[in-house]
């Protein structure tokens, strides 16, 4: 005999009642029904860009490569010709020095200094003034490339 009751479906003014099958709850006292595809329904099988067979021909692709390619950072790409100058020249006593005076200049005099490197046009100098006022994001992707190159 179906048990009827009176608080299912949250606390909905629903009647419910638990089939004898012990199948669940029916609604009403409606039988359990076949399950109707509707004409919307999406397909059975999920199309995965990640399936198996995928997969195995990137693991190929990988073993056939012969070589392991390093990932770096848009940032980190900017600075390596920053990282390069800084290996070919080490900073030596003269260069800290240099430094020093050219962080301690005014806003005014630093730009002009950065147009009179600019102008000039030699590599180096540019590379140096370019490590001078690197701002802290630069200064993080050098630190990180260096890190990387085993030299920090």
């Amino acid at each position: 005999m179906p048990r009827h009751d009176a608080q299912g479906m949250g606390g909905l003014s629903h009647r419910l009642m638990v089939c004898d099958a012990g199948r669940g709850p029916c609604i009403s006292g409606a039988a359990m029904s076949a399950v109707v595809k509707l004409p919307t329904a999406a397909p059975r099988m999920v199309r995965q860009p990640q399936n198996k067979g995928g997969r195995a021909a990137r693991a190929a692709l990988r073993e056939a490569q012969g070589c392991e390619f390093p990932f770096m950072r848009p940032e980190e790409r900017e600075v390596a010709h920053l990282v390069d100058y800084m290996e070919a020249n080490p900073l030596t006593a003269e260069r800290r020095v240099l430094f020093a005076l050219i962080k301690a200049l005014d806003p005014d005099a630093e730009t002009r200094l950065k147009l009179a490197v600019g102008c000039a046009g030699d590599a180096s100098a540019l590379n140096l003034v370019e490590l001078i006022f690197a701002d802290q994001c630069k200064t993080f992707a050098i630190q990180s490339v260096l890190r990387r190159r085993g030299l920090a």
